[in-house]
């Protein structure tokens, strides 16, 4: 990210930053930047000016410093969020071929699909629905009246 945006910036829309030093060239720029990508464009020497261009647009190609087909991923660190079933897999600092493992290994597909785990069985039903019978439910309105009746009249 170029420059120290306020928070809630539009992430591909124009810099706004909080301690503003113009660039040198006096032209707007992105708040989002990369190093290297499609989007060099050496022809004028000059960056283009970015005052009027949808930099939200779905086409829009972003600037960049270095030419190359596609841009090249960064050394930040990239958070993963998980809940649900096998999410314990990814917890702490992991690399990012293990990621795509985990989510197809998760999601039964890919090398995974006909793994043990990713086999349909029938639902089995519950201790808290099998194990209620009409003498445990008797048992315990008893025991709930006779506290009550414990705390009331004595």
């Amino acid at each position: 990210m170029g420059g120290y945006n306020y928070r809630g910036n539009d992430i591909l829309g124009l810099a706004n930053p909080i301690d503003y030093e113009p660039p040198l060239d006096g032209m707007p720029y992105t708040t989002l930047n990369y190093a290297n990508g499609p989007g060099v464009n050496f022809t004028s020497g000059k960056r283009p000016n970015l005052t009027n261009v949808d930099t939200t647009s779905f086409d829009y190609i972003p600037q960049a410093a270095v030419p190359v087909e596609y841009e090249t991923h960064g050394g930040e660190d990239v958070p993963i969020y998980s809940k649900g079933p096998m999410s314990h897999l990814l917890n702490g600092v992991k690399e990012q071929h293990y990621v795509a493992h985990v989510m197809q290994y998760a999601a039964c597909v890919g090398d995974f699909k006909d793994d043990s785990h990713c086999k349909y069985t029938e639902p089995k039903p519950t201790c808290s629905g099998c194990c209620v019978t009409w003498d445990r439910v008797i048992l315990f309105i008893s025991l709930i009246g006779i506290y009550l009746q414990q705390i009331y009249f004595v």
